[in-house]
């Protein structure tokens, strides 16, 4: 996948002619894209969908490329495409190609669901429940994209065509090495995800830390609610006792205010999102619950996931362009806060903003004019206004 980026960015060329063969045949086709980047599972997804995409417009630019008649390639370039072509109508490469679709499809759904900032630590188990037991499908039947390929597969007597494209010789040996080889494969997956994850579901204090996810509230069982998350409270005052300490919170209130929070959460917050609740709890209702707020403000602040972190790496790779190499530490995090947290350019009302410059900025940054509402009427600014 790397060699084919290259060789259509490196190469207009090559690439018209792509696009002028796809029209030909009437086919969409998407350019290559890099597989090796920072978002390694992103990337190889997308350039894996357009290899799929584009399998029968690649065989016939290929064929052309690599065709005698070619007089702007050489022997070298030549055999390359030949040896392409023979890739491509492999059924190794065809089977591996909607195998390798399905496992980075599933892995690319968990990592999506990583990046919410609004992500509860819960959340992330049972995402990872989620894509552990859709893989463990895959260790007995093939994935949808392999199922697609096996039903476009078109045996006869003498040859076998996908989409056209009349594929090598295959015997019942080499699929079978095929489909032990995939179990194998997802197996390897399967392990370094629970080895990964496994925290999220072993560690008392991670699994404590459900109880804040307003979705596992009880609401219509009275017996259920009153006993709900009294020993996780429990467990978490425990390991946090030394912080909670500090920021002088009775621990011996803890259960109380925790049996009148559940109970104001589920007869006046049902509903409402993971974030949104306890926004809304702390700004407004943290005087009644004084203590158990420092609870709740400690497992907000436990990190899930790095997707925030990077996304304020690439913040500031936008703000630090080639026009803005002096711009100083304080005023970079000045504007990374207001990218990262303010509000959207729709909903901005620039007027205090404005007015608080105006006021306070250094003299020589301010433009030599006065406030409206001090001038003085002049004729011109009266015919204006007539």
């Amino acid at each position: 996948m790397l060699q084919l980026f290259y060789m259509f960015r490196r190469s207009p060329k090559k690439w018209k002619n792509f696009n002028a063969l796809s029209d030909i045949i009437e086919e969409n086709v998407l350019k290559p894209t890099r597989s090796q980047g920072t978002r390694w599972i992103g990337h190889r997804q997308v350039a894996l969908k357009a290899l799929n995409r584009n399998y029968k417009s690649l065989r016939m630019v290929f064929e052309d490329l690599g065709s005698e008649l070619r007089e702007d390639m050489d022997g070298v370039g030549s055999a390359k495409m030949k040896g392409y072509i023979k890739e491509l109508k492999t059924h190794k490469f065809v089977m591996f190609l909607a195998a390798y679709l399905d496992l980075t499809q599933e892995l690319a759904m968990l990592s999506k669901s990583f990046q919410a900032d609004d992500l509860p630590i819960s959340s992330v188990r049972a995402n990872v429940e989620v894509t552990s037991i859709s893989l463990r499908g895959y260790l007995e039947q093939p994935g949808p994209h392999l199922q697609h390929v096996e039903t476009e597969l078109v045996v006869e007597p003498e040859k076998t065509l996908y989409r056209e494209v009349e594929l090598s010789s295959i015997g019942d040996a080499d699929v079978q090495k095929f489909h032990a080889d995939l179990r194998k494969t997802v197996q390897r997956v399967l392990d370094c995800i629970e080895e990964r994850f496994s925290s999220f579901s072993e560690d008392e204090v991670l699994l404590a830390t459900d109880i804040f996810d307003p979705t596992n509230i009880p609401r219509n069982d009275k017996d259920a609610l009153a006993q709900y998350g009294t020993r996780e409270v429990t467990v978490l005052a425990d390991h946090f006792k030394d912080v909670l300490d500090h920021q002088g919170c009775d621990i011996t209130q803890l259960q109380r205010e925790w049996l009148k929070l559940k109970l104001e959460i589920a007869r006046n917050h049902s509903g409402e999102g993971f974030l949104s609740l306890w926004r809304r709890v702390i700004s407004e209702k943290g005087n009644k619950f004084p203590n158990i707020i420092h609870l709740v403000e400690i497992v907000l602040v436990m990190p899930v996931a790095t997707s925030q972190v990077e996304r304020q790496f690439s913040t500031i790779k936008r703000i630090l362009g080639d026009w803005r190499l002096k711009l100083g530490v304080k005023m970079n995090e000045v504007l990374l806060r207001i990218c990262s947290d303010g509000p959207e350019p729709d909903d901005f009302v620039p007027k205090r903003s404005v007015a608080r410059w105006y006021a306070k900025s250094i003299v020589g940054r301010r433009p030599d004019c006065t406030q409206l509402s001090n001038k003085q009427n002049t004729p011109d600014r009266d015919v204006d206004n007539r």
